[in-house]
């Protein structure tokens, strides 16, 4: 009696790692079991299941498990819908004979990986799972029974149809025009889903995709796989990674209303680099549910990974859809998967580059969706970062006049809310000798200092700003300027007012979670709907800007205040300016009682 026996496996070479049973086992059931449920034996022969990134087989184990198991319940529970030769009885209990089971596996599964030897592991492990329970008496009886037929006359099935070795993201057309060395190309190893699999793609595709990626980040490749990717994946970009290219292909895989799983490290989700991954999914899929996974889930790397679970539609309904967000809770047999919450995938076709917050909530995003109403502060005024030296120990300095082209210095640090710090501090601004003494040096044009401006601290947790008319050269510090040769639609006063709001900073916090600020985040904000052209905008306008002047001036005072008392004066003082200040800002957004203290409570969280 041959019987498969679970066994650690060792990490396989080009970013793979041995998947755990659990997460084998849910991702299945997800995909392959909401597909089967209710079906018959005859409508299962005609669905299709692949990995196309399967390595030693775990994935395609648990398909087969979940098929073999799905049978033999079928028939138990409907045993006059057996066909002669598909069960055996023992016990009183019917059994899948193993001609079944042998159609089973040539009917439903289907595997690719370009490690020859992960390939021949993995058709060994289902020939095992094949032949698990099986007998000598009961592999001879079916030699006996077949032997005169043009079948079969081989106890083991060929599977060289079936689990294919090859290159599941590298089609032949890369050996078009190019010459490449006899070890290059075997190592390359391309091929083309329509020639190795005619069938399944002429009926549309795979009915479930299910798997574990090799997670690559583009540094680590060749540079021929990293042209071809660059050219066919539009997912991939230089700091995306290799399973973008596994996601985008089966994409082109599956049959419409297909089902697709996969375990990949949650990058994707939020990080810049994969926001073309995160619009392939808007268009392309409903998302049924996106899994949270506790840390660790791989013994041997320390990556932080989450499951999706999405059905192929390219439809109008999927906008319609509610992901399920769901919590993978660690227990010692393995996580128990608790739901969390439901988040409108709709949401993060507007959220900054349709990146996926979870933890996002009605009531958030439609105070978000009023203050969007509003144009960008991009769209007014050119978003800039500060100077980098490329070597602050050369020009950076504290020796007032040691040049002639010392300017004074902010850092970040330096940045206050409504204020600034001047420590002293000169940079010897020569941007030719910066440059050519370091090449990552990025001095920028003096025109962005010599000018009033906005400094905008580069920190999430402090996100605050103020006003400099005194031509202070920044460094660690974003800068909003007028576009050069346009008269600002704003003044900037007015602008330092809404950046130093709860309102806005309720807006960037709660949808941007990077640790330091970006020039293409600060670009999106939204300012206010506001027309200078009528009377009552141009006043609220020039109130702010007021107010702003107030507070940068009471700001000046109590950082000169020598006094308890005076120091207790101006800080009621400031503090009484915020208050006014945020009260014209909601004011401007339209913001309602109800919203007001969605912002203010997020505030305080």
């Amino acid at each position: 009696r041959v019987r498969v026996e679970e066994k650690p496996e060792v990490r396989k070479a080009g970013g793979v790692y041995y998947t755990p049973e659990y997460i084998v086992r849910y991702i299945v059931e997800n995909t392959v079991g909401k597909l089967i449920a209710v079906k018959t034996p005859d409508e299962i022969a005609e669905m299709c299941f692949a990995d196309i990134a399967c390595g030693s087989g775990s994935f395609l184990l648990g398909v087969y498990d979940l098929l073999l198991n799905y049978h033999g319940h079928y028939y138990n529970a409907n045993p006059g819908k057996a066909r002669k030769g598909d069960c055996v009885e023992r016990d009183g209990k019917l059994y899948l004979s193993l001609r079944k089971k042998r159609d089973i596996l040539l009917n439903n599964i289907y595997g690719v990986d370009i490690d020859a030897q992960a390939v021949e592991v993995c058709q060994l492990s289902l020939y095992l799972k094949l032949l698990q329970e099986e007998t000598t008496v009961s592999a001879h009886q079916y030699l006996l029974e077949f032997e005169h037929t043009a079948r079969t006359k081989t106890l083991l099935p060929d599977l060289s149809k079936n689990i294919i070795c090859g290159n599941s993201l590298i089609g032949t057309d890369i050996l078009e025009g190019q010459l490449f060395a006899n070890h290059e190309e075997r190592k390359l190893n391309p091929m083309n889903f329509e020639d190795a699999f005619p069938e399944v793609m002429r009926r549309g595709g795979f009915d479930a995709i299910v798997g574990n990626p090799p997670y690559v980040r583009p540094h680590n490749l060749t540079g021929t796989d990293k042209g071809y990717f660059w050219k066919h994946y539009k997912t991939f970009t230089h700091k995306s990674d290799l399973y973008c290219c596994f996601i985008e292909k089966a994409t082109l895989l599956l049959r419409e209303g297909g089902l697709f799983s996969y375990i990949v490290s949650h990058g994707w989700l939020r990080l810049n680099s994969f926001q073309e991954l995160r619009k392939l999914f808007l268009d392309a899929y409903r998302i049924l549910k996106l899994v949270e996974l506790p840390e660790n889930v791989f013994a041997d790397a320390q990556v932080s990974t989450g499951i999706f679970v999405a059905q192929k539609d390219t439809g109008v309904k999927r906008r319609a859809t509610k992901i399920e967000v769901i919590e993978g809770k660690p227990t010692e047999s393995g996580p128990r998967f608790v739901p969390k919450r439901q988040v409108p995938q709709a949401a993060f076709h507007s959220t900054f580059q349709n990146v996926f917050d979870l933890s996002i909530s009605p009531e958030t995003e439609r105070v978000r969706e009023k203050m969007r109403r509003g144009p960008s502060i991009g769209s007014h005024y050119r978003v800039c970062f500060g100077l980098k030296t490329g070597d602050d120990a050369k020009f950076l300095h504290h020796d007032r006049g040691l040049h002639r082209d010392d300017k004074a210095l902010l850092r970040g640090e330096d940045v206050k809310r409504y204020g600034y710090e001047f420590k002293g501090e000169y940079v010897w601004y020569v941007p030719r000798k910066m440059r050519d003494h370091r090449p990552t040096a990025r001095p920028g044009e003096p025109e962005r200092f010599e000018q009033p401006k906005v400094l905008v601290k580069d920190t999430t947790s402090d996100f605050a700003g103020t006003f400099d008319d005194k031509r202070f050269y920044v460094k660690d510090v974003l800068i909003i300027i007028p576009e050069e040769g346009k008269q600002p639609a704003f003044d900037l006063r007015y602008v330092t007012g809404i950046v130093n709001s709860q309102a806005l900073r309720f807006y960037y916090r709660s949808t941007f979670k990077t640790i330091h600020v970006q020039c293409e985040e600060l670009s999106s904000l939204p300012l206010p709907p506001l027309d200078l052209s009528k009377p009552a905008d141009k006043s609220r306008h020039d109130q702010m800007v007021r107010l702003v002047e107030q507070m940068l001036g009471a700001k000046k005072r109590l950082a000169k205040a020598k006094t308890d008392k005076d120091k207790t004066y101006y800080e009621h003082k400031c503090a009484a300016l915020d208050r006014q200040i945020d009260r014209l800002v909601y004011d401007l957004y339209g913001l309602t009682e109800d919203e007001i203290r969605i912002v203010e409570e997020a505030q305080e969280r």
